[in-house]
């Protein structure tokens, strides 16, 4: 997956569009749509924007070997699994 795709997949998990997101974020709205088509690639600053509006780790977004649904899942589970501790 590249880096828009891990952005839309996250956007959309939460259920967010892209205007809402682009706003939490803190960024344009066109930058945010240009990043999801993958026409331009977001600067650390930006992709660090981006995670905490997902509430997500900006490690996310690093080159991991993902090729299935299945190691993207791997991962996911790996990130959670702190969480399990923590009460609602």
């Amino acid at each position: 997956m590249n880096t828009g795709e891990i952005i839309k997949y996250f956007r959309l998990a939460r259920n967010m569009t892209q205007e809402q997101l682009a706003q939490d974020a803190e960024i344009s709205f066109s930058t945010l749509r240009k990043y999801e088509a993958n026409e331009r690639n977001p600067k650390y600053e930006q992709l660090s924007k981006i995670a905490d509006a997902l509430g997500i780790s900006v490690n996310l977004f690093m080159d991991f070997d993902i090729q299935s649904v299945s190691d993207l899942f791997s991962i996911l589970c790996d990130m959670l699994s702190p969480l399990k501790s923590y009460r609602f």
